[in-house]
């Protein structure tokens, strides 16, 4: 198994892990980027997300 399929592994139990324990867990990512699309005044043709974590922000 290489590094790549090794963060996934792991990310995908940690951000469920954390769904249990979190109530709001899907609301708060879903808010967050529905904020940022409601408030954007121009279309963007590239975004960057430079936080981190698993990365799973920009899938909402």
């Amino acid at each position: 198994m290489d590094i790549q399929e090794q963060f996934n592994l792991a990310a995908n139990s940690y951000d469920e892990n954390r769904k249990k324990f979190i109530s709001f867990f899907d609301d708060y990512y879903i808010s967050s980027t529905d904020f940022i699309a409601r408030t954007l005044k121009y279309e963007p043709k590239l975004i960057y997300d430079l936080g981190s974590g698993t990365g799973l922000l920009p899938s909402f």
